[in-house]
């Protein structure tokens, strides 16, 4: 009967000890389940950020690409003017020694003329009429390049010139300004 007793108590206490492992059991069966979902989620960002990641790759060549097309279009775009602004001075100037390049500043836009020589002329040095001249040759030149017809005003424009530069502006610039010029001659 004791040992009866004693088996019951054993069984009871292994009954007790199989309910905690199976409790057990089923926690651990929970974060399983719940480890899983965590490691499926983590791979579906892992995945995200590898796509994101090759997107960044990709939009950094990109950009590196277009910088470098802007680049060359800019070199491009500002050979044209320097020819076109040094074109029309020759045309409206009567002067082929005089200038012989003109450079634009590709950082600062800075525009520097040379003459026959190779030296730099100030702008400033110009008289007033050639100084016109100039002013005329850049708007020229910017709409030449840019493609688009800008309506012209212009204020008094034989006041500061001789006879042969405004033979050459009414014959060289005038025709060739656009489609809508308007001017102001007193």
């Amino acid at each position: 009967i004791e040992e009866q007793n004693r088996l019951k108590e054993t069984l009871g206490a292994k009954r007790n000890e199989k309910q905690t492992i199976e409790g057990d059991i089923e926690r651990f069966e929970r974060q399983r389940k719940g480890l899983e979902t965590q490691k499926k989620n983590l791979d579906e960002q892992f995945d995200a950020a590898e796509k994101n990641q090759e997107k960044g790759v990709f939009i950094r060549k990109l950009i590196m690409t277009l910088n470098d097309y802007e680049t060359e279009l800019k070199k491009t775009r500002i050979s044209e003017l320097e020819e076109f602004i040094k074109e029309m001075f020759l045309r409206l100037c009567n002067k082929e020694d005089m200038v012989t390049s003109v450079h634009i500043d590709s950082h600062t836009f800075i525009v520097s003329i040379k003459d026959a020589q190779g030296r730099g002329l100030e702008k400033h040095n110009l008289s007033s009429g050639l100084k016109q001249i100039f002013a005329l040759s850049l708007l020229w030149g910017l709409a030449k390049v840019s493609k688009i017809e800008i309506p012209m005003i212009i204020d008094t424009p034989f006041g500061r010139l001789d006879s042969i530069h405004r033979t050459n502006l009414l014959q060289n610039y005038y025709p060739n300004a656009g489609r809508q010029l308007i001017i102001l001659s007193t």
